[in-house]
């Protein structure tokens, strides 16, 4: 097979070169060397994706190319063989995601390295956070399914050894386990898909794959949709673990054990975006099955309702945040089941940004109120970090989809969408238009529960320039963003159109403006119940509250689930496996020692005794072979 070079492999090499260069020497070099190591790593592959865009841009190079690095292995099934490779497919989806993340990875960096600085294991995590843009970087460029299946496992590692970053917290530790365990569910079903299709196709790579000529081989023979449906079905199992829907959701609250910044880094551009990445990627798959399309949908629009309602009653500031995403992720999952795949990926571009910008405004919340992140204990901030509390409302604004903010836009593109789909009958626009009125509720219910209101800190720890200066340049991207959607899908030239990837900026309906006049009433009765820091009504705790804040009983569910696999566990361990390690062994041995007993007494040492067996023997065996002799002749 041939091979070849492309510039973008530095954007993978370059991160696992910081993360081996900091695990190696940082104890030596110190934590502001290491910091630094590990943050020119990032930056220096987005620099290289924004060369790559420059040169599409200036078309010299395909916008669309697959590069092989090095053959990888060849599998032989039923006289068919694969050939894969190791190499990276890069074109305006891939590029786009690479941008975000080496981009919003940077400033996340830039941010720990002051936010970090008293962690005793501080070189430790920045050798993780470097492993973890790696793993999303060959996540998002590999050029087949067997290579983005060691991207995504990559990413469950990286985030599970994030998560649990504070190993000595019981809390962290636990989280931790839940998210790895929630992952690996969705890796067996994309590793399901994946050996089907190599059984069925024998065909990995996205370039023949996707092709026009393949997706016209298998909408003609009838047979595919048999098993095309378990292939799809594996993909979304895993597309659902990994972005964190339902009913495979319950991780990424608990996620928030983590330090914020790895909450800003799962929550924004990354880990949690990848299910969102794999459905765009295999979009003419799923549209083989339009029930599918409609499932994923319906299933967006559900989880991010039920995120939605969660997040109203929550008292931790950053579980609130935490739900929010699982919202927006519901969003993005409805725009692409109703065939907006445009729109779901600017969705995941401006979430990238404002999400990312709340997690570390949030940093700087705890970090000033030394530790506390119950709303309940917090407010008055604003009078101390005037400036955050200015970062974190234009934050909130964008989440909630205020007018002239990057998710004003992006939510618009997707209520469009949902408004004219025929799935549903318009139902999926009601409940993504009620969703957007209660995110702007609970968005400003944290803003003013945090910021006004009396004063409860005493001595609050202000915050560093690097941590205000990466959040300054995220307030300008939550905000700009949403000015580049039609130069977003030009900037990579004519070849990307028909790929899924157009954004088209629409007319505001009577409809879209009506949601707008709601999420702008929402936010003015956020300020009417707690922008003077009046009682929390929400927070009190009653049954319907407790089981909206604990998650709807899923935890409960799972924790009854599991306890049920450890009951038949302890059955088997206490039954069967004593059965089969203790008393079948003893009665196995001890019935030899009984053979053994028995065929003693018959060793005399009598020479008479053992003539009359050997003569025995031989009437018996004489008298057999006649009988078998005389069988055989009537038989005759």
């Amino acid at each position: 097979m041939n091979t070849s070079f492309d510039i973008m492999a530095l954007t993978l090499a370059l991160p696992l070169l910081g993360a081996f260069s900091v695990g190696a020497f940082g104890k030596s070099w110190g934590k502001r060397v290491s910091a630094f190591v590990a943050s020119s790593a990032v930056a220096l592959s987005f620099l290289v994706t924004l060369f790559s865009i420059f040169r599409v841009h200036l078309n010299q190079v395909a916008s669309t190319r697959s590069v092989d690095l090095w053959h990888w292995a060849s599998f032989k099934v039923f006289d068919q063989v694969t050939d894969v490779s190791f190499g990276l497919y890069i074109d305006a989806l891939s590029l786009t995601l690479m941008s975000v993340v080496t981009g919003v990875g940077f400033l996340i960096h830039w941010f720990s390295a002051e936010y970090m600085e008293h962690d005793p294991e501080y070189t430790r995590f920045f050798c993780l956070l470097n492993i973890f843009i790696a793993a999303m970087t060959l996540l998002v460029l590999a050029n087949n399914l067997a290579v983005l299946i060691v991207g995504w496992g990559g990413v469950g590692f990286a985030s599970f050894s994030l998560i649990g970053f504070w190993r000595e917290k019981p809390s962290a530790a636990e989280a931790s386990k839940k998210a790895f365990v929630m992952n690996v569910v969705g890796d067996v079903g994309l590793m399901l898909s994946v050996f089907v299709l190599v059984i069925k196709v024998g065909v990995l790579d996205y370039k023949t794959l996707l092709s026009d000529s393949q997706i016209q081989v298998l909408q003609s023979d009838p047979s595919t949709f048999v098993w095309l449906g378990l292939v799809l079905g594996g993909l979304l199992v895993g597309a659902y673990a990994k972005s964190a829907q339902l009913p495979l959701h319950t991780w990424l609250p608990d996620a928030m054990e983590g330090p914020t910044p790895v909450s800003a880094l799962i929550h924004a551009a990354t880990m949690v975006t990848a299910g969102v990445y794999l459905l765009v990627r295999m979009h003419p798959l799923f549209e083989l099955m339009p029930g599918m399309m409609n499932f994923i949908a319906i299933m967006g629009a559900v989880t991010a309702l039920f995120a939605a309602c969660c997040a109203m009653v929550q008292n931790d500031l950053k579980r609130v945040l935490a739900y929010s995403t699982m919202s927006q992720l519901g969003y993005m999952f409805l725009a692409v089941g109703v065939g907006a795949y445009g729109a779901a990926v600017f969705h995941l571009i401006t979430h990238a940004f404002f999400k990312a910008l709340l997690f570390l405004t949030a940093g700087i919340v705890i970090h000033t109120a030394h530790g506390e992140q119950d709303m309940r204990r917090l407010g008055g901030l604003s009078k101390d970090i005037p400036y955050t509390c200015f970062m974190f409302g234009v934050g909130g604004a964008a989440l909630a989809g205020i007018p002239l903010t990057s998710g004003y836009f992006s939510k618009e593109a997707i209520l469009h969408a949902a408004h004219e789909s025929p799935t549903s009958g318009g139902l999926l626009f009601l409940v993504g238009a009620g969703v957007a009125i209660m995110t702007a509720f609970y968005t400003f219910r944290a803003f003013f529960m945090t910021f006004f209101g009396p004063q409860r800190i005493e001595h609050p720890h202000l915050p560093g320039g690097p941590t205000v200066l990466s959040c300054t340049v995220l307030t300008v991207l939550a905000v700009v963003a949403g000015f580049f959607d039609q130069r977003l899908s030009n900037c990579f030239g004519p070849e990307t159109a028909g790929s899924g990837f157009e954004i088209h900026p629409e007319v505001l309906s009577a409809s879209a403006m009506g949601v707008t006049a709601m999420v702008l009433v929402a936010v003015f009765a956020a300020y009417a119940l707690y922008g003077r820091g009046q009682h929390d009504k929400l927070g009190q705790n009653s049954t319907l509250l407790n089981f909206c804040r604990n998650g709807l009983g899923f935890d409960q569910a799972y924790g009854m689930l599991s306890g049920g696999f450890v009951l038949l566990a302890r059955l088997a361990r206490n039954g069967l496996e004593k059965l089969l390690s203790g008393s079948f062994p003893e009665l196995l041995g001890g019935s030899f020692v009984t053979m053994g007993t028995l065929l003693k007494e018959t060793q005399t040492g009598q020479t008479r005794h053992y003539m009359v067996c050997m003569v025995v023997s031989v009437v018996v065996l004489l008298v057999y072979c006649l009988l078998l002799s005389g069988g055989s002749n009537y038989a005759a």
